[in-house]
């Protein structure tokens, strides 16, 4: 019969190996070594390496055997999730790397990193209507070495429930780059057209709500010491629905509004991405828009095609395709090239991405 939990029985077989070793030397040493005569050890090979390892066994597996009964320390159906007690941990990351050349004067092709991540989460069940959940993560630069090659990516807390909704304090994404941000579909490509305060909020209050609808509210609030006389020095509203998302940001630090939507919808094999956003400030209008299309090939092969821009004077955007083919459900190859319609140059990469 096979074993419904191989990890669970790996975490501890390792270590009751060890302790089945001290466990028999302590019986050698103190117990038996003045109770039972030497011919009589010899002739039960109680010095046998065999009958040790039998005996090594025996108490492995009757160990491992009350642990998988007794203990709350197991892996459940997701791979990447560990439970303890009523807490699951979920420890993940990503690496990618890459090569990148092109057209551009002066431009050798170089080894660079884009978006590797390090990080756990947890979410404990305090009872059935109430969770406590959080995040700490770091971004990694892995072909660096410098002094910021590892930076805060995220760190927050929160509590949620089904009825309330989720509140988080502390280093949390955006509500404009979660609902808004949707061309952002290449692995080292795309000109971030999106009009945006910030793609990560410090110092931040968020708040989510899934209603009966299906439809989620979200509110964030940035609290900065002493940035302005305001207790909220920057607050961000949205809603998104089925894919569509709508959000408004007010940053009072700089008098800058924000305005935004995204799509993103799949049809079989079809799926299409879009972003508009703008920045209001008190002199002048900057208008970004991405969109991206893709088309899967086959279950493993994605072929991609985008156009962003902005309408600052000068921008005439920049075109964008890309091939990913995945490997494994947790590693995928890439090829990408840029295109900027205004210099006329280009800039390709390919590379490799691992997820865990």
């Amino acid at each position: 019969m096979p074993i419904k939990n191989p990890k669970r029985v790996f975490l501890f077989l390792t270590p009751c190996t060890v302790t089945s070793t001290i466990f028999n030397f302590y019986i050698d040493k103190y117990v038996l070594y003045d109770i039972i005569p030497l011919d009589l050890k010899r002739s039960l090979f109680y010095y046998n390496k065999k009958r040790d390892t039998m005996n090594k066994n025996i108490f492995c597996a009757l160990v491992a055997a009350g642990v998988i009964v007794s203990t709350p320390v197991f892996a459940n159906d997701d791979d990447n999730v560990v439970d303890i007690q009523n807490t699951e941990v979920n420890v993940f990351g990503e690496a990618r790397a890459f090569i990148e050349g092109g057209t551009v004067t002066g431009k050798d092709p170089e080894l660079k990193t884009s978006d590797s991540k390090l990080g756990v989460k947890f979410t404990n069940h305090v009872n059935p209507l109430i969770s406590i959940f959080g995040e700490l993560s770091v971004d990694v630069d892995i072909n660096g070495n410098g002094s910021d090659d590892v930076t805060t990516r995220y760190g927050y807390v929160g509590m949620e429930s089904d009825f309330l909704g989720a509140i988080s304090l502390g280093k949390t994404e955006s509500i404009m780059e979660t609902y808004v941000n949707k061309g952002a579909q290449f692995k080292a490509s795309g000109n971030g057209s999106i009009q945006q305060p910030s793609d990560k909020l410090t110092n931040s209050i968020r708040y989510e709500k899934v209603t009966p609808l299906g439809v989620t509210l979200g509110i964030q609030s940035q609290m900065l010491d002493g940035a302005t006389d305001e207790t909220f020095d920057l607050w961000e509203v949205g809603v998104t629905y089925e894919g569509v998302g709508v959000t408004y940001a007010d940053d009072a630090v700089n008098n800058i509004s924000y305005y935004g939507i995204g799509v993103s919808r799949t049809y079989d094999a079809l799926s299409a991405h879009g972003s508009f956003s703008v920045q209001d400030t008190t002199t002048t209008d900057i208008i970004g828009y991405e969109l991206v299309a893709g088309y899967a090939f086959k279950e493993n092969l994605t072929f991609l095609a985008g156009y962003g821009d902005t309408d600052v004077t000068g921008d005439d955007g920049l075109i964008t395709g890309g091939a990913h083919y995945e490997i494994s459900s947790d590693a995928v190859l890439f090829t990408e090239i840029d295109y900027d319609l205004d210099t006329e140059e280009s800039v390709y990469s390919a590379g490799l991405g691992i997820t865990f």
